[in-house]
């Protein structure tokens, strides 16, 4: 599907300066970030696009049309590493970009695109990135699927959404096909692949009413508001009553 129509009004064709995608890591999500590339490729055909990614997902990087690099930098997630963190930023900074999208909503995903000085950075509301995020944008939570979120970023401010968005694409040379088969000992026949909650990102596949937890979320896998913790009242009988004290023995007189 071409969609030039709604999303080329901003674009310059002198405009070459390198767009960072800051998207989630996980092997699923990072797959279906390809649509955020194919959109920004839509809106500016001439500035390159890079993925900021880990070892575990880098080697798709080099399957995704439209990727100029991947930049492979792991961070921990149970902590800050702001050694880490700098080192990053001195990598980007070394890149000259000129606009960056941070897709997941944490503050930490935003600390070295900050650090780096890239001037503009776009991402959603969320967890007091005032200062780290300077292109904001609202609406997230009004939007109905995960892929809704993500490639809404790459759209202009305010711009409505597409009927469908591009699907992501992953393209393999036959030769790595033919030799992966092989170690397999797969034929050359159709393949099965199953794909637990798959999401689509075309209405037309049909619709998609539990919109599932976000990727990060501490609520893990449940959906809505968390339940409040309930307190164990006082007065509320233990589970497991201790057996009645035997009655004293009779001394005969």
């Amino acid at each position: 599907m071409n969609i030039d129509s709604q999303l080329s009004g901003d674009a310059d064709p002198d405009d070459t300066r390198p767009i960072l995608i800051i998207p989630y890591m996980w092997i699923g999500d990072f797959v279906r970030n390809h649509t955020v590339v194919r959109v920004l490729k839509e809106r500016w055909p001439n500035r390159p696009v890079d993925l900021l990614t880990t070892t575990l997902c880098a080697p798709l990087v080099n399957y995704m049309p439209g990727v100029r690099r991947g930049i492979v930098w792991d961070l921990p997630r149970s902590r800050l590493a702001v050694r880490r963190q700098f080192g990053l930023a001195k990598l980007l900074r070394a890149e000259n970009y000129g606009t960056a999208l941070v897709l997941p909503r944490t503050w930490k995903a935003a600390i070295a695109p900050t650090l780096a000085g890239i001037p503009e950075r776009v991402g959603w509301v969320g967890e007091f990135r005032f200062g780290l995020i300077n292109h904001w944008r609202w609406g997230e939570r009004k939007l109905p699927r995960f892929i809704d979120e993500n490639a809404a970023l790459a759209q202009p401010d305010g711009a409505p959404l597409p009927p469908e968005w591009p699907v992501p694409q992953l393209r393999v040379p036959a030769e790595e096909i033919a030799r992966w088969r092989e170690a397999n000992g797969l034929s050359a026949g159709a393949a099965v692949a199953l794909a637990p909650r798959l999401r689509s990102a075309s209405p037309s596949a049909g619709p998609t009413t539990r919109k599932g937890p976000r990727p990060g979320d501490r609520r893990g896998g449940r959906v809505g508001r968390p339940r409040p913790h309930r307190q164990r009242s006082a007065q509320r009988r233990p589970r497991h009553r201790p057996p009645p004290a035997s009655p004293s023995p009779t001394i005969p007189a």
